[in-house]
């Protein structure tokens, strides 16, 4: 903005010269034309031509120098008129950049006002880190509940197949086939609640916050509003309903070699054996304490040689 104005102020000095120097062209011509004001004058100098050329060339002499003084007059209106527009310009610039000044002051206030509280928020959890730390190594304990919980209904589900069909445990041609169009879908996947944010990632990790604490996460935490709806990610076939202390209810469901699981449920709309679409809703979330509600989302992956959990994060939707 600042070059903008000296740009402006350059053009409007350049304009104000070329006033002064129009101005003293048109002030010489109307000198001479007052010493010259004998109206016998034209007639004199056209006449007292040697040739009639030379006498032509005199009429049209004078008549193009009446016209340029008129032509001088209108360069002279038009260069104060394109002054006045610069100088214009150059007030709104100023007025401008007084109220950007206003904005980046207030803008910088609000972010002290921010930072300050960020300041006094992160005092008081470094003053209540030791609880902190406890809720943590609780709710590491919870998600390990969860893992054994599925773990075990997995391994039930595949015994209850083996003993079926007398054989070790495949995937049909059906199963295969849903396995790989769940597996198409990596990056794609829609989030277990319509609205929120990932407040605890995948896998073991020191706490953002306190770092004597470890997460150990076989699935993401997504925090959104209290008692929010979860819905299921992919269509599937749901294979459990668990109850399971201090992480309410959980329900899994299959996508062929997958399973996706939900945790923290306080209220369950769906019950084994249901076949349900994608966005169908599963379950209501618990509230916690703080008036949120945080949804517990896994995904296993069972093969040959065993069971897997993978990262959510990278399946679901950017």
């Amino acid at each position: 903005m600042d070059e903008k104005i000296k740009e402006i102020n350059r053009q409007i000095s350049s304009l104000t010269n070329t006033d002064k120097i129009l101005k003293e062209e048109y002030r010489k011509m109307i000198l001479y034309a007052f010493k010259n004001r004998d109206p016998n004058y034209k007639f004199l100098y056209i006449i007292s031509s040697s040739t009639f050329s030379e006498a032509f060339h005199r009429m049209k002499y004078i008549q193009y120098y009446k016209d340029y003084r008129l032509k001088q007059i209108e360069r002279i209106k038009k260069t104060q008129i394109n002054l006045e527009i610069k100088k214009g310009e150059y007030f709104e610039e100023i007025k401008r950049k007084k109220s950007l000044l206003e904005n980046k002051k207030q803008e910088k206030i609000d972010y002290q006002k921010d930072k300050n509280i960020q300041i006094t928020s992160l005092e008081k959890i470094k003053n209540n880190e030791k609880t902190l730390a406890e809720n943590l190594e609780k709710n590491n304990v919870k998600r390990q509940e969860i893992a054994k919980a599925v773990k075990k209904a997995i391994e039930k589900e595949i015994r209850a197949l083996e003993k079926l069909k007398k054989s070790k445990f495949d995937y049909t041609p059906e199963g295969k086939a849903l396995s790989k169009n769940f597996s198409n879908n990596k990056g794609r996947l829609i989030w277990p609640v319509e609205k929120g944010e990932i407040t605890s990632r995948y896998g073991k990790h020191q706490h953002h916050l306190v770092s004597t604490a470890t997460v150990d996460n076989n699935g993401i935490d997504i925090t959104t509003s209290k008692n929010a709806n979860v819905r299921a990610v992919f269509g599937g076939k749901v294979t459990s309903v668990l109850i399971i202390p201090g992480a309410g209810r959980v329900v899994m469901v299959s996508h062929g070699e997958y399973r996706t699981v939900y945790a923290n449920l306080q209220e369950v709309y769906v019950k084994k054996g249901d076949f349900i679409k994608t966005k169908d809703k599963v379950g209501k979330l618990l509230a916690k304490e703080s008036g949120i509600s945080e949804a517990h989302f896994e995904i296993w992956r069972i093969l040959a040689e065993g069971l897997n959990t993978v990262n959510p994060s990278v399946w679901l939707s950017k």
